[in-house]
């Protein structure tokens, strides 16, 4: 994509950043694709349902709210959008919601999604469970939150093809979970294993 923008082929550049934008996401790199998102016209976005979610985790995840929630609500609202795109959308909603202790938004998750879509991808399947998971930890129910993440993670069919950093995240709530319970010794053992899962895996850019 940025060989094709510098050398001016702009229409092919936005190409292939739509197909490129999801593997930068699931390798953590929010910056460079708000810098993608902010090069391409607000016409040629919004001609390009593939740009928005990578678009709305991006901001969402950079603690710009407003513009993660644009892209979720566009999402939401736009008529070809499938079930595994709304229930994207909504998560994107729940995490914003989750980062500003928005309970009631972030409750809608469980209220429109019991469960995620069969045909979910891996990584929205575990970011689905740690949201129901981080909720279930601050409303005092951490077994809860470890039976949550349970199922993708440890249970008779594990998810495979999961993002580090979803992988990561959901590590990270097993390891909160026994902290709630004053349990710092299995806290600390989750997330030493979280970490050195994360640097293994992770893109360092």
């Amino acid at each position: 994509a940025q060989q094709a923008s510098l050398a001016g082929d702009e229409a092919r550049a936005i190409e292939l950043a739509e197909a490129g934008l999801r593997r930068l996401l699931e390798l953590g790199r929010n910056g460079e694709i708000i810098s993608w998102i902010e090069r391409i016209s607000p016409g040629d976005i919004a001609e390009r349902p593939g740009l928005w979610a990578p678009a709305g985790w991006a901001y969402t995840n950079s603690g710009q709210f407003a513009l993660g929630r644009h892209y979720a609500e566009a999402i939401r609202q736009d008529n070809r959008s499938s079930d595994t795109d709304r229930h994207e959308a909504d998560l994107i909603l729940a995490t914003g919601a989750a980062y500003v202790d928005d309970h009631e938004e972030w409750g809608l998750l469980r209220q429109r999604w019991p469960e995620p879509p069969r045909e979910a991808a891996p990584s929205n399947i575990i970011i689905h469970a740690v949201s129901l998971a981080h909720f279930a930890i601050i409303s005092g129910q951490p077994d809860i939150a470890r039976r949550q993440l349970a199922r993708p993670l440890t249970g008779a069919e594990p998810l495979s093809g999961a993002a580090p950093v979803s992988l990561g995240f959901a590590n990270a709530f097993r390891g909160l979970s026994y902290l709630w319970e004053g349990k710092p010794l299995l806290a600390i053992e989750e997330l030493r294993a979280s970490l050195a899962e994360a640097e293994a895996r992770m893109d360092r850019r």
